[in-house]
């Protein structure tokens, strides 16, 4: 037999789990509209730039641009060490981003990691990627590269 004490702590814990699945519903889809599917993105080279070469990235937009601004971010500093307007329009990615433009960074030349924000009627922001010298960037392709056609050819030699 139940009693009073008992049933109030049953409704108190069901009116709890339902405060919680509310409070948990609530939370993830205001977080998930962070991560809604964007009106913009920028697209680098996610292996990152050499110092001394030109660096250009790409917006991609569902509407027009005009007037938007980029900035390259340092992500360990959060400091802004370049920044422009877009360059001109590209033309059309494809029908769900008919407008592209250029972003050309290449007056950046201090090493480090960074990221690009764009601010305009779509604000967009890229992955990080690094910029570098030649052995930095490419040491890793070169041996996730061989690690690939090794195991593509059943492994290593292996002597027997």
């Amino acid at each position: 037999m139940r009693t009073p004490r008992s049933r109030a702590i049953r409704i108190s814990s069901v009116l709890l789990t339902g405060l919680l699945i509310t409070l948990t519903f609530t939370f993830f889809a205001t977080q998930s509209t962070s991560y809604a599917r964007g009106t913009a993105y920028v697209r680098v080279n996610q292996v990152g730039y050499l110092t001394d070469e030109p660096k250009q990235a790409t917006l991609m937009a569902t509407g027009p641009e005009n007037g938007a601004i980029f900035s390259v971010i340092n992500v360990s500093t959060g400091r802004t060490i370049y920044k422009a307007p877009l360059g001109r329009a590209q033309g059309a990615w494809s029908s769900a981003f008919p407008n592209t433009y250029l972003i050309d960074f290449s007056h950046v030349h201090t090493p480090g990691r960074y990221s690009i924000h764009v601010t305009g009627t779509s604000n967009a922001i890229s992955p990080a990627f690094q910029i570098a010298d030649g052995s930095q960037l490419y040491s890793k392709l070169l041996s996730n590269a061989l690690f690939f056609y090794q195991a593509q050819h059943d492994g290593p030699d292996v002597n027997s």
